[in-house]
Parts: structure tokens; C-alpha cells; sequence
């Protein structure tokens, strides 16, 4: 099996979320894989709000177990990223310049989304 987070995947995603949820492109993605990763972070107040989306359960159900599984073991999302999206208050969201900034903060770990890999290796 192969899991790999493409530009073309989190572009797919984005289009699909932007709209609702603002900020820079890449937070509806960050937080499709957050909450794919760990379902916990649904509990968190943004959380819960972008899982009412429909959008956003669709993304998620697209993981199998396994993919799941490897977005944990890979720790893809940081916990300290996915509780700074999804910690904040629904009812004063980050502005886009807010976003922005924290996009600029969790870069290198944005960037490694797109190399996660989950390989299985021939015997």
C-alpha cells in the first residue's frame, strides 16, 4: 500500500472546503488529516464544527484502517498543529492574515505532508 499526500490531493480538498471554512490553502487540508488522523480532534471546538461539513466526513471516510493507521504511526499532523487549528473558537475564527501566519509557523511540517509515505517493503 501506498499512502501519498500529492498537491493534487490537498488542491482536490481545498477545492472542495475552501469556500466554507477561509483561511490559507492549506488548512482545510491540514485539517481533514488531523482529524483522518486522530478523531479525538473532533471534540475540539473548530473541530466539531468543520466535521459538520459534509465535505470533511466524505475526506475522511476516503482512509482505510490502515491509511489511518499510518497517518498516526507517521504522526503526519502534529499534535501541536492540529490544536492550533482546531482549539480555536468557531465564533472568532483566526482571520486569513491569522492563518497565514500560522501557515508560515508549521511550513516545514506542511511541506513534509506531501513526502509521507507508507510503503510496504518486499520480503
Amino acid at each position: 500500500m501506498t499512502l501519498r499526500f500529492t498537491a493534487a490531493a490537498l488542491l482536490l480538498l481545498t477545492c472542495a472546503t475552501a469556500s466554507a471554512h477561509g483561511g490559507g490553502l492549506w488548512v482545510p487540508a491540514v485539517t481533514g488529516l488531523c482529524l483522518a488522523q486522530d478523531p479525538a480532534y473532533a471534540k475540539l471546538p473548530m473541530g466539531a464544527l468543520h466535521v459538520q461539513d459534509e465535505a470533511m466526513p466524505r475526506f475522511i471516510a476516503q482512509f482505510t484502517d490502515e491509511q489511518r493507521a499510518c497517518l498516526r504511526k507517521h504522526k503526519a499532523a502534529s499534535s501541536r498543529m492540529c490544536k492550533a487549528l482546531l482549539s480555536v473558537d468557531p465564533q472568532n475564527p483566526p482571520t486569513n492574515a491569522e492563518y497565514d501566519k500560522m501557515g508560515e509557523q508549521y511550513k516545514t511540517e506542511i511541506d513534509a505532508l506531501l513526502t509521507i509515505s507508507c510503503e510496504k517493503k518486499p520480503k
